[in-house]
Parts: structure tokens; sequence; C-alpha cells
């Protein structure tokens, strides 16, 4: 199952975001506002926070969710370099 699928079910085009039913589906950890340091400790990003930190990720590996007002995006892990 391919979660960065863009359809209907699984993505709001206006608010650009994932619908929690569909991330419920994944199986995946969600996580909000109070689990902030979790995501820290994890080193889980956002493509917009890996932009900011200025580090590559795996966008092919969607690891959790976090929650926005509106949605949810996805969170991946740091790429190891070798």
């Amino acid at each position: 199952m391919n979660y960065l699928d863009k359809t209907d079910e699984s993505y709001n085009k206006y608010y650009k975001l994932y619908k929690a039913s569909w991330c419920r589906k994944s199986g995946l950890p969600m996580y909000g506002k109070k689990d902030w340091n979790t995501v820290q400790e994890q080193e889980l990003y956002s493509i917009t926070r890996a932009k900011k930190a200025k580090i590559e990720i795996d966008t092919e590996t969607v690891c959790a969710w976090y929650r926005m007002p509106q949605g949810y995006v996805p969170l991946f892990k740091k790429k190891v370099i070798v």
C-alpha cells in the first residue's frame, strides 16, 4: 500500500493534507502537538521541516503522521549516508 497516494479517499486537495481515516488505515503512529518531544527524539521530519534544517530524508517510506489543524502530514526518517 502506497501511503502517499493522493486520491479522494486519502487526500484533501484544498488543505493539501492527508485525511485521518487514511492515516488510521496505515497503522502507523499518529502524533500531535503533545508528542513533539517524541518526534524530535526519533528524528522524524516532515518535508518542510527537513528543508528548513537542510537534512536529506527518505521520502519513499512514511514512518508516522503528524497532526496539523486540518489533517495530517507524513513524517520520514533522516537518510543515513555511508
